[in-house]
C-alpha cells in the first residue's frame, strides 16, 4: 500500500514562506514519508544544479532538506512519480521564496557525481508561482510553461487532460532525448502544467522530468 504521511515541518514552512509573498496554496505541495536525512547544503546544491544545467533556472536562497521517501504531487502522473521516486537511491527537497522542488537520483543508490547521476537516472519535480493572470487556453498556457522553464522550449508536447489548469507531456510514447541548458539526457519523459492560484493573478507552473531509469515508469502502459 502506498503511504501518504506529511514532513509536516516541511509542509509548514513551505506554506509560511509562501504566505509572506502574499499567500495562495502552492499547487504540487509535497507529501513525504521521511527516511535517511540528507545534509541541507548538499540538498540544495543538487536543487540549484538541476534547476540551472536541466531546467535552464538560476534560483537563490534555497532552503533545503531533502530525505530519501515517498512524494506525492497530484498534478503528474502520480503512479509514474510514486514509482520512480521508490526506485530512487535519493531525494532531495528545497523551497524558496517562489517555489519548491525535489530531485531524485540514482536507482537504489547515487554514485556521487551529480552529473553521472542526473545522467543515468533523475527525476526533478518543481512547482513555481507566478504572479500573472493564470491562462485561459492551452496556447497561452505553454507560453507560460516556457518562459518559467526556459529549456522546456520546443520540446513535442500534446496536451493531456487534467483536473484544473493545463497539462502537457513528451516523451511519453517514444524516447526523448532531452537537450537541457547545460546537459544532455537521454530515455527522458517530461510532463509540465499549469494551474490556477487560489487568488486572482496568480498561477502555479509545475514540471516534472524523468531521465534515464527513473522514467521507465512513465512509459510502462
Amino acid at each position: 500500500m502506498t503511504r501518504y504521511r506529511c514532513l509536516m515541518m516541511f509542509t509548514v514552512l513551505v506554506l509560511a514562506a509562501l504566505a509572506c509573498q502574499g499567500g495562495g496554496n502552492l499547487s504540487g505541495t509535497p507529501t513525504v514519508v521521511p527516511s535517511t536525512p540528507v545534509g541541507s547544503y548538499e540538498a540544495a546544491d543538487a536543487i540549484k544544479t538541476y534547476a540551472n544545467d536541466v531546467l535552464g533556472l538560476t534560483i537563490t536562497n534555497v532552503i533545503a532538506g531533502g530525505v530519501s521517501g515517498e512524494i506525492s504531487l497530484p498534478v503528474v502522473t502520480q503512479e509514474g512519480v510514486d514509482a520512480a521516486i521508490e526506485l530512487a537511491g535519493t531525494t532531495y527537497l528545497g523551497f524558496w521564496s517562489e517555489g519548491l522542488a525535489s530531485v531524485s537520483l540514482g536507482v537504489g543508490t547515487i554514485s556521487g557525481d551529480m552529473i553521472s547521476d542526473l545522467q543515468d537516472a533523475s527525476l526533478g519535480l518543481f512547482s513555481i508561482r507566478r504572479d500573472v493572470q493564470p491562462p485561459q487556453t492551452a496556447a497561452e498556457a505553454l507560453r507560460l510553461i516556457e518562459e518559467t522553464y526556459p529549456a522546456l522550449a520546443g520540446l513535442p508536447w500534446k496536451e493531456e487532460p487534467v483536473a484544473t489548469g493545463f497539462g502537457f507531456s513528451a516523451g511519453r510514447t517514444e524516447s526523448l532525448n532531452f537537450t537541457g541548458a547545460r546537459i544532455n539526457l537521454t530515455g527522458t519523459v517530461v510532463s509540465a502544467g499549469v494551474n490556477p492560484g487560489a487568488v486572482p493573478n496568480r498561477a502555479f507552473v509545475w514540471t516534472a522530468v524523468a531521465a534515464g531509469q527513473l522514467a521507465t515508469p512513465f512509459t510502462q502502459p
